[in-house]
């Protein structure tokens, strides 16, 4: 008598699954400020998630909750923001460093290329990554932002 092997996706896994792939650290970007990042499951490509301005990471919840049973999902705190520190020098307040806290993020866990989303004011910072690590970058999804000059857009 055959026996059918039964398997599961990963979707059907459950919450320890989940728990078992997540994680939570904080990584020094290029002026010494500690960012805060969260990775929640596996799968390839890794989808990085960038905020709007004064927008906390809870943004991203529900798309972290559905695409982490078949994705790595990472989100991350800027400068200033949730658990992230204040940077020391305030003129590091600026979208390139955003950009070189991505990649702080990145190179934290170790990610070769990923998707990156941009909400609103994250749209800068996905297209200026993508200006400065075109390699590093398997895709763009810019949300309700603008690239260029977003005051002009008002």
């Amino acid at each position: 008598m055959e026996v059918a092997e039964k398997t599961y996706s990963v979707r059907a896994r459950g919450r320890l699954h989940d728990l078992s792939t997540t994680h939570e650290g904080m990584t020094k970007s290029f002026d010494g400020t500690r960012i805060s990042y969260r990775s929640a499951g596996r799968g390839y490509p890794p989808v990085i998630c960038c905020n709007g301005l004064g927008v906390s990471t809870i943004f991203w919840n529900s798309l972290e909750k559905y695409m982490r049973h078949d994705y790595q999902v990472v989100t991350w705190d800027y400068r200033g923001h949730g658990h992230s520190e204040n940077p020391k020098v305030a003129k590091n307040h600026t979208i390139d460093s955003l950009v070189s806290d991505c990649k702080a993020v990145f190179d934290v866990l170790k990610l070769q290329r990923a998707v990156l989303i941009g909400h609103s004011m994250g749209t800068q910072v996905i297209f200026e990554f993508y200006g400065r690590y075109p390699k590093r970058v398997a895709g763009l999804i810019p949300c309700l932002g603008t690239y260029g000059h977003p005051i002009d857009t008002f």
